[in-house]
């Protein structure tokens, strides 16, 4: 397998779980208005580890994407969001766990993939 090859390999990867990540983000938001915040635990883990993983596999594919993408940009305010819908978590926080998802999470992952759409699905289709 050539450097290309590995490279299309990872994009391929990051669009199937981007699209798995953001069916997540919505199930999470969905299911907390209907359960107690502390029985949705092993999904914002699987999300955490999504959104992880997603970030390192952008870090390696930055490279060879246009310079116009917002990716990394993105990527790093997906981190900030994560990181305020772990701290609601752990304060079992569930009104603000459903207004983070609400206001910055959802929007937020639509515009990734919006942008996985317009920068990455190319590359993997060309």
């Amino acid at each position: 397998m050539n450097t290309m090859e590995k490279y299309w390999g990872v994009m391929r990867g990051m669009i199937g779980l981007s699209t798995t990540c953001g069916e997540a983000i919505e199930l999470l938001h969905e299911r907390l208005h209907q359960n107690q915040i502390h029985e949705m635990a092993y999904l914002m883990a699987d999300i955490a580890d999504a959104c992880n993983q997603l970030e390192k596999s952008t870090g390696m594919i930055s490279p060879f994407l246009l310079k116009d993408n917002r990716l990394e940009e993105l990527t790093k305010f997906r981190t900030e969001i994560l990181e305020k819908l772990v701290g609601a978590f752990e304060q079992s926080d569930q009104v603000l766990a459903i207004q983070v998802l609400s206001s910055q999470m959802i929007p937020l992952q639509k515009e990734w993939q919006e942008e996985m759409t317009r920068h990455v699905v190319p590359h993997v289709l060309s």
